[in-house]
């Protein structure tokens, strides 16, 4: 470990830029909704317990429109 780091080239904002496709948003959720999806990318070896968040609400909405079809 070294006694001193360099963050002066350091840029502010997360590691892995979203897609054009995705807005970033903030969203109040339920702490048992978020431990629940945590603890299931964990269960998967590791992940992005949003990118899961997300592919459920895809999921929901495939749902919602299928039975507003049938």
């Amino acid at each position: 470990m070294k006694d001193n780091y360099d963050f002066f080239k350091v840029k502010k904002g997360s590691i892995i830029p979203i897609s054009e496709k995705q807005i970033k948003v903030n969203i109040p959720l339920d702490k048992e909704i978020l431990d629940w999806f945590r603890a299931k990318v964990h269960v998967m070896g590791g992940g992005d317990y949003q990118a899961l968040i997300n592919r459920a609400l895809y999921e929901y909405i495939q749902c919602q429109e299928n039975q507003t079809v049938n």
